[in-house]
C-alpha cells in the first residue's frame, strides 16, 4: 500500500532516508511505495510540528501524535493488490512530476534582454588653477 505524505506546514521539510535527503516543498505530497519510508517521514514531521506548537510534554503521546500523523500522512484505501497501488502511485507520481516541471520551465524561462543603458559622455574636467596661498610676513 502506497502512502503521500503532505508538508501542511509553511517551511519546507528536508527527510533522509538511506543518505538520500529529499526536500518537500509546503503544500507539496508525495507519495511513498514503501510504508516504512513515509512513515519514517512523517514521524520526524510530527515531531517538529508539535514542538513547534508547543507540545513538547507530548510527544511520546501516540494519541496527540496521532492527531498529527492524520493531517500529514495518507494511505491509499482499498489498494491491497500491487497493481492497484502501483497504479495510484505512478499516477501521484506522474502528476507531481508534471507540476514541478511546469514549474522548473516557468522559473526558466528566458527574460527578455534590456537595451544596454547608454552611457553619459564623461564632462572633462578642466584644470583647477592653482592659488597660492599668502601668508602674512611671508614674501615671496
Amino acid at each position: 500500500m502506497a502512502k503521500f505524505f503532505t508538508n501542511y506546514s509553511d517551511k519546507p521539510f528536508v527527510h533522509t532516508w538511506d543518505s538520500v535527503a529529499t526536500t518537500i516543498q509546503p503544500g507539496q505530497t508525495v507519495p511513498f511505495r514503501e510504508d516504512a519510508i513515509g512513515d519514517h517521514c512523517a514521524k520526524h514531521f510530527v515531531t517538529l510540528m508539535m514542538i513547534k506548537d508547543g507540545k513538547d510534554a507530548d510527544l511520546l503521546n501516540e494519541t496527540a501524535r496521532a492527531e498529527y500523523l492524520g493531517k500529514c500522512l495518507k494511505s491509499i484505501e482499498g489498494a491491497a493488490s500491487t497493481a492497484g497501488a502501483d497504479g495510484a502511485y505512478m499516477e501521484a507520481l506522474k502528476q507531481e512530476a508534471l507540476k514541478q516541471a511546469r514549474a522548473e520551465v516557468s522559473a526558466e524561462k528566458p527574460k527578455a534582454k534590456k537595451a544596454p543603458a547608454k552611457k553619459k559622455a564623461a564632462k572633462k574636467e578642466e584644470p583647477k588653477e592653482k592659488k597660492e596661498e599668502e601668508f602674512e610676513g611671508l614674501e615671496k
